[in-house]
């Protein structure tokens, strides 16, 4: 039996071969088709949406001018007209894979991308195309695209607090407009330098700076650039609550907007005047409206403001259900972009700490050995500064402070000094007084004597005359030099003791001074004035300290033999 010749095995590749071919052949004029919808269509929502289908229906994109043209208006339409941020990222993202890494194009698609980037606040990712878009620039000669970017770091840095870097950048911003002499950009110079002095606090120079920028506003503005300087000057009007004035400006810049976040900036400007002039009801009604324009974009900051300032609204009211929906919104975005203001702000930091250091690395690279032994031994010399800086503070400190012991040990020397030198003369006074006592009681017996003829009596007399004159000879007998009652605190003995036992303290050796007088405990608490038992306690810590415990050696004798060198 024959096979009927459409099942004949051998024709089966060939089959398959024209499928494959009318296949490729049809998404071939597919995709034609749908690029030529692109080009004739005058609507430009439609003609990006052919646009998108003829890109997203190519297997593979290749670097041609079609390609090119179409995912730079993709990205364009997303980016600045329906401002949907996150499709204008991925179709810029594709757009500089087509790119070789030396083409001229890559430092502007890489602007494109840190400016989208710095739309949704995410400053680190703003720092880090800016930067790649700088360099690519600077290899391929593009001073406009360099030029650009130091705009946008200046806002950035701006934005972020950084006001030093921020008006670096600024500067040099302002410096190159004036070179090129393009009335756009010398427009964007100076209204920029206006929002820098109004963010950093400096308002003396706003409004001459925004007066200047109206004047330089180009003949063939389409109400971009008119919009954006009335905007700044009715925002600094209603800082300073010129309500009225703010009131008339309003209503220009509101007749200038053109596109959702214009619109919706106005109504955010008005809600916010209304809510603070006492009108919930109006600001209530403009916050609605600035939050219907900017929920058709990808403005998640303004609408969590928005949606956090309503809520606050309808709270003051008592209108508590409607608080309650307006605040869960804000819950319900926060958690849907949980990347705070103050988060993102504290990535640019890192971000930028983190290039700079990154920089500083590629430098110290290129550099010869010989720098990077010279900053080795800078280093070595400032650590060893430091450390001979922290030994010479130690020491000054630990001489200060045995300075400051000194000088407290010879104020309560001269104290103790004085008050024994007043007791010795008060010695002598009672001694003076009893020789003199003495003196009168014998004249006295010697005047009696004669007056009785008792011979007894006259032999009693004698005999109490002859022990009168012993006593007195008692007290006249000559006594040891002053000195030798007063301890010698700054003597070889006490400073030998400091050095060999420097647990010693202030009181520990002046303890010794007394008990190398061979002092008893009583005399000791007459002199400083304390109790005995007190003195006991600090002669058993001094025997420890001196190491005498367990021994029957007294202070006294040790004292005596360490003076002697035994």
């Amino acid at each position: 039996m024959k096979s009927h010749p459409l099942f004949n095995l051998s024709l089966i590749p060939l089959i398959l071969a024209v499928i494959c071919l009318q296949r490729a052949s049809f998404a071939q004029n597919t995709d034609s088709t749908f690029y030529y919808l692109y080009t004739n269509e005058t609507d430009e929502d439609k003609a990006i949406q052919y646009a998108e289908l003829f890109i997203n229906g190519l297997d593979t994109l290749t670097d041609n001018p079609k390609t090119i043209t179409l995912l730079n208006e993709i990205s364009r339409y997303y980016g600045h007209v329906q401002f949907k941020f996150s499709k204008s990222i991925g179709y810029l993202e594709r757009l500089i894979s087509l790119y070789k890494h030396h083409d001229t194009r890559t430092g502007e698609s890489y602007y494109e991308l840190a400016n989208i980037y710095h739309r949704l606040k995410r400053y680190d990712k703003t720092l880090e195309y800016t930067l790649k878009s700088i360099d690519f620039a600077r290899k391929n000669g593009d001073s406009t695209t360099v030029m650009k970017n130091y705009n946008l770091l200046a806002i950035t840095h701006m934005v972020c607090k950084d006001f030093s870097v921020s008006k670096r950048y600024f500067d040099e911003f302002y410096k190159r407009a004036v070179e090129s002499e393009d009335s756009v950009t010398m427009f964007l110079a100076i209204n920029n330098l206006a929002a820098y002095y109004y963010t950093s606090g400096d308002t003396a120079r706003i409004m001459p700076l925004l007066d200047k920028a109206l004047e330089m506003v180009p003949e063939n503005d389409t109400a971009s650039c008119l919009f954006k300087v009335k905007m700044n000057q009715a925002s600094y009007i209603m800082s300073y609550k010129d309500w009225k004035s703010f009131e008339e400006l309003i209503k220009e810049v509101s007749k200038l907007a053109s596109n959702i976040e214009e619109h919706g900036r106005v109504h955010h400007n008005l809600g916010y005047y209304y809510s603070i002039t006492g009108k919930p009801e109006l600001a209530v009604e403009e916050y609605q409206s600035a939050l219907s324009y900017f929920q058709q974009g990808e403005f998640y900051q303004e609408q969590k403001d928005i949606l956090m300032s309503l809520g606050n609204l309808y709270a003051s009211i008592k209108d508590t259900a409607n608080a309650y929906a307006f605040l869960k919104q804000y819950v319900d975005i926060t958690q849907a972009q949980p990347e705070t203001e103050n988060m993102l702000t504290d990535l640019f930091h890192y971000k930028n700490t983190i290039e700079a250091n990154a920089h500083n690395e590629l430098l110290s690279r290129l550099k010869h050995k010989q720098t990077l032994t010279i900053i080795i031994i800078a280093s070595l010399f400032i650590v060893i500064s430091c450390i001979y800086t922290s030994l010479y503070i130690v020491s000054r400190l630990r001489k200060k402070h045995e300075l400051l012991e000194i000088d407290a040990q010879k104020k309560l020397n001269e104290q103790i000094e004085k008050e024994m030198r007043n007791s010795l003369e008060l010695k002598k006074m009672y001694e003076f007084k009893n020789r003199q006592v003495i003196h009168d009681i014998y004249q006295d017996l010697q005047t009696l004597q004669t007056k009785t003829d008792s011979t007894s009596t006259k032999n009693d007399i004698n005999t109490l005359c002859r022990k009168l004159l012993r006593a007195g000879d008692e007290v006249s007998a000559p006594t040891p030099s002053d000195s030798q009652y007063v301890p010698e605190f700054n003597s070889q003995l006490i400073s030998r003791l400091s050095s060999d036992f420097p647990s010693l303290s202030i009181n520990d050796r002046r303890l010794c001074a007394f008990l190398n007088l061979n002092m008893t405990t009583k005399e000791i608490a007459d002199i400083t004035k304390q109790n005995p038992q007190t003195i006991n306690i600090a002669r058993a810590r001094l025997r420890k300290k001196l190491g005498l415990n367990g021994s029957s050696m007294s202070i006294h004798e040790f004292l005596l033999r360490y003076q002697n060198g035994q």
